[in-house]
């Protein structure tokens, strides 16, 4: 369902000002404390709009997404800015294509609400982490309230058929 979804709306999501920047953007970038040595892995990467943003401050960054057609706008943005350090695979966040600790940094921006098994595809993402390396999500939260937070997740998913769940700040503590 997301595949389908994200790829009749590549290039809404690759043109979103929303999506390219951003104050949560903005401070996860500050949180991540970048490194030039850095290998860096940003998973669901639609465009590219995180996967850019790290591309400065690290050596390296892979950008994946299971939306095949997400593959020209990350390219084009890519060409577009020079950067030369970033590439794009298509792939699932369930299912990383890497071996274990291939990365210094794992990333993951407003996507998390669309993975259908969410403690699997963090699984996956603290797999391919080095020891030590540091995972940056961010990501809708739900309202801590019950009822509002199945209403929240109601009309995001009648809004957005791949939407799966947004999650309460208590969940993603327990989940930390």
């Amino acid at each position: 369902m997301a595949r389908s979804f994200f790829s009749r709306h590549a290039h809404g999501y690759a043109q979103s000002i929303s999506h390219a920047g951003g104050r949560d953007l903005k401070r996860l970038l500050e949180l991540l404390e970048q490194r030039s040595s850095e290998r860096a892995l940003d998973v669901a990467t639609g465009p590219g709009h995180t996967a850019l943003a790290l591309a400065p401050f690290v050596r390296e960054v892979i950008g994946i997404d299971l939306t095949p057609e997400m593959a020209i706008p990350f390219s084009q943005a890519d060409r577009e800015r020079g950067l030369g350090n970033v590439r794009f695979l298509v792939g699932d966040a369930e299912s990383l294509p890497f071996p274990e600790g291939e990365f210094h940094l794992v990333t993951t921006r407003r996507a998390a609400h669309h993975f259908p098994r969410i403690a699997r595809a963090l699984a996956e993402m603290a797999r391919v982490l080095k020891p030590g390396g540091c995972l940056g999500i961010a990501d809708m939260v739900a309202p801590e309230n019950p009822e509002a937070a199945q209403l929240f997740n109601a009309l995001e998913a009648a809004r957005d058929n791949s939407h799966v769940r947004a999650y309460t700040v208590e969940e993603w503590q327990r989940r930390a």
